[in-house]
């Protein structure tokens, strides 16, 4: 998990601190929904049986990478670390699960820094609110990731490719 969190954390301070901020067109968003859907379920259709003991500092850093790719408005973290994990040959649970992990320390990662942002700005988040939010996003994340896991199993990848393609042409027709 640290050698797969790595490329992205890099990437996320260097776009900070050269303060480029991705454009967050339609058109980019509807391609990236696109292209990416296409390409999961490509990954989706292979035949993959590695097990996350067969994960390497390699392979953990290579899904990294591709996790660092969903800085690109419009591409899933999620989904581009499972499908990257499942060109390598991981199993669907095995991907999700190692998706799901590697989520931690980005949401804490970006979540720290949007309170020390919150925090420059003279806001005071010591309070129930904050607290009970954080508690609820745990939980509900917990539920998601459980119904996640029991979905994938038994449906793949399939229906979120259909997903993201008819999003992507939704955006095409209406908003480009």
């Amino acid at each position: 998990l640290i050698f797969a969190t790595i490329p992205a954390v890099i990437a996320g301070f260097a776009l900070k601190k050269v303060g480029i901020d991705l454009v967050r067109h339609v058109w980019i968003v509807a391609t990236t929904s696109i292209v990416f859907g296409i390409i999961m379920y490509v990954a989706d259709r292979r035949s993959q049986t590695h097990g996350i003991n067969e994960m390497t500092f390699g392979r953990g850093f290579i899904i990294g990478i591709a996790q660092a790719i969903a800085l690109i408005p419009g591409t899933s973290r999620s989904g581009i670390s499972m499908t990257a994990a499942r060109f390598m040959g991981f199993s669907r649970t095995t991907a999700a699960r190692f998706s799901f992990l590697l989520s931690i320390p980005a949401i804490l990662g970006a979540g720290i820094l949007t309170a020390i942002d919150a925090l420059k700005d003279g806001q005071n988040l010591l309070t129930s609110e904050f607290f009970t939010a954080i508690v609820a996003s745990f939980i509900f994340g917990l539920m998601a990731i459980h119904f996640m896991l029991v979905f994938l199993n038994r449906h793949g990848l399939g229906v979120f490719m259909v997903y993201r393609v008819i999003l992507g042409v939704i955006l095409f027709v209406f908003y480009v």
